[in-house]
């Protein structure tokens, strides 16, 4: 009898660690982004936060010019989300990234309204607007800003998302689970 209850509390401790670790994500922090010129995605820690140790994950494609935006190339970064909706507010911009020829690029990404982005190039020259911009620098040229668009951010479609981490320790506990039923043969 000893034995079996030390079994039935080794199976359900790891039952319970691995339904516990294994808790869902919530998508609502992980928005599409789409304009003109490019789309990507952003994955948030939290439902705001004014500098980037609040995101988790960015990656912004402009095809055009061959070139993505990471993490890495956030200058400055404002967000809330709703908790309601998901509705994401943003203003995003990056640092000049340099391209081929000597050229660079930096983009502003901004949905909240009254808002202005301002891009410049160290060339001379400079954009401003609302929304989502596009700003190409070349060598000698001053700037080239071409890219004013609307930006849209939707919610990641899927409602949650399990970790690949929780989830194999919820397996683990499943095998443990049915290692702890089998008896033993006398």
């Amino acid at each position: 009898m000893r034995q079996f209850r030390k079994r039935f509390a080794m199976i359900v401790t790891a039952a319970l660690l691995g339904l516990g670790l294994a808790l869902p994500a919530q998508a609502g922090l992980i928005h599409n982004l789409s304009t003109n010129f490019g789309s990507g995605q952003i994955a948030f820690l939290g439902s705001s936060g004014n500098d980037s140790s609040g995101v988790a994950a960015f990656a912004f494609d402009v095809p055009t010019w061959s070139v993505t935006f990471g993490l890495a190339d956030i200058d400055e970064i404002t967000w809330s989300i709703d908790p309601n909706t998901w509705a994401l507010s943003m203003n995003l911009t990056t640092v000049l990234r340099d391209l081929v020829g000597g050229e660079a690029a930096a983009i502003a990404l901004s949905n909240t309204t009254g808002s202005t982005n301002d891009l410049s190039c160290p060339t001379g020259g400079s954009i401003s607007g609302p929304g989502a911009i596009l700003l190409l620098c070349r060598a000698n040229m001053g700037s080239v800003g071409f890219g004013f668009s609307a930006l849209e951010a939707t919610p990641a479609t899927s409602a949650k998302l399990i970790a690949p981490s929780g989830l194999a320790i919820f397996l683990l506990g499943l095998a443990g689970l049915g290692a702890g039923l089998r008896r033993p043969t006398a």
